[in-house]
C-alpha cells in the first residue's frame, strides 16, 4: 500500500497538469446547426489549440469555423503564432450535384493569424484570438466531416471561400508568461465569413476534468494490481 500512494499521487497530478482543457459548443447559425470543439493545452510559455468542426455535413459557409478566442489569467497574452497545421483543399462540385474536397494537402495554414483582442473581421472575440478573416477574401475556414464521402445539399456560399480546412486545425501560440497554473476563461467560437452575420461569437461549455482525474486514478489502480499479481506469479 505504501507504493500505491505515490502512484496515485502522480496520476492525480498528471490529470490536472498534463491533460488538455476541452470545450464544446452546439447551436445554430445562418445555414443550420453548428457543432464545434476546442482543446487547449498549456505548457510553460506555449499554448496548443486544436479546433475541430464536428457538424456533418455543412450546408453553407456560416457553419464553418473562422475564429476562436480565450483568456488566460494573470494577464498572459500571446506573443506570436509559432505554427499551424491542417489539411486543406478545394471544395468543388463532384459530378453528383454535391461537393467534395479536391486535392487535399496537409501543411501550414497561412491565412490564419493570432492577436490579442479584436482581430480582422472576428470583432466579437476577446483575449487571445485566432482568426482567418483578415480582410482579404476569406478562406481556410474549418469545415466539418462529409456525409459519407461528400457534402450533399450545400448552397452556393459553401464553395466561395476555397481552400477550406478539413475538420481539424492545430495552432501553437507563444505566450508572454508561464501558463502552467493559469486558468482559462472567455472561450468563444466564430463561424462564417463575418462576425456580424448573425451567428456571432459563441461561448461553449467546458467539459469537466473530474472524469479525466477519475480515469487516471483507476488506471493507476489497475496498473498496480496487475503488477502485484504478476510479481506473485513469478
Amino acid at each position: 500500500m505504501v507504493r500505491l500512494i505515490p502512484m496515485f499521487s502522480v496520476a492525480a497530478l498528471c490529470a490536472f497538469s498534463c491533460l488538455a482543457n476541452t470545450y464544446t459548443f452546439t447551436g445554430s447559425a445562418g445555414d443550420g446547426p453548428v457543432d464545434a470543439q476546442a482543446t487547449i493545452t498549456l505548457s510553460g510559455n506555449t499554448a496548443t489549440v486544436v479546433l475541430k468542426n464536428l457538424e456533418t455535413p455543412a450546408n453553407g459557409d456560416a457553419q464553418l469555423i473562422s475564429g476562436f478566442g480565450f483568456t488566460l489569467s494573470g494577464g498572459i497574452t500571446e506573443t506570436g503564432l509559432t505554427s499551424s497545421l491542417g489539411t486543406e483543399g478545394t471544395l468543388a462540385p463532384d459530378g453528383d450535384n454535391d461537393f467534395s474536397i479536391m486535392s487535399p494537402t496537409t501543411g501550414p495554414l497561412v491565412h490564419w493569424a493570432a492577436g490579442n483582442g479584436s482581430l480582422g473581421d472576428c470583432t466579437g472575440l476577446s483575449g487571445i484570438s485566432l482568426c482567418t478573416l483578415s480582410g482579404a477574401k476569406p478562406n481556410e475556414l474549418i469545415i466539418g466531416p462529409p456525409n459519407d464521402t461528400d457534402y450533399a445539399d450545400g448552397n452556393s456560399s459553401i464553395i466561395q471561400h476555397n481552400p477550406v480546412v478539413s475538420q481539424t486545425a492545430t495552432f501553437v501560440l507563444a505566450l508572454s508568461g508561464n501558463a502552467d497554473s493559469a486558468t482559462i476563461s472567455g472561450v468563444e467560437f466564430n463561424f462564417g465569413t463575418s462576425n456580424n452575420q448573425g451567428q456571432g461569437a459563441f461561448t461553449p461549455t467546458p467539459e469537466p476534468r473530474w472524469t479525466a482525474l477519475l480515469l487516471a486514478l483507476v488506471g493507476g489502480l489497475v496498473s498496480f494490481v496487475f503488477r502485484r499479481f504478476k510479481s506473485v506469479g513469478a
